[in-house]
């Protein structure tokens, strides 16, 4: 799944995904390296996330909770 169209992604799906705990600036490269793009690492489910090296059950389950709260804004 390593699509590069993560230029697509805007400053402030960025920064939705670094203000989660857990997620710096290598676990962010990690995850849109897998995913390609912050809208698939928020649509992702846990055992997927999990699949990213750094992404341990703590961090999947944080990244979960705020993917689904952000969509459900």
């Amino acid at each position: 799944m390593n699509q590069d169209n993560h230029e697509s992604d805007t400053i402030e799906d960025i920064v939705r995904l670094s203000m989660i705990a857990g997620v710096g600036p290598i676990l962010r490269k990690n995850l849109l390296a897998r995913f390609g793009s912050v809208a698939r690492v928020l649509a992702a489910s846990n055992s997927e996330l999990r699949q990213v090296q750094g992404v341990g059950s703590k961090t999947a389950a944080e990244i979960d909770r705020k993917s689904t709260r952000l969509n459900s804004s």
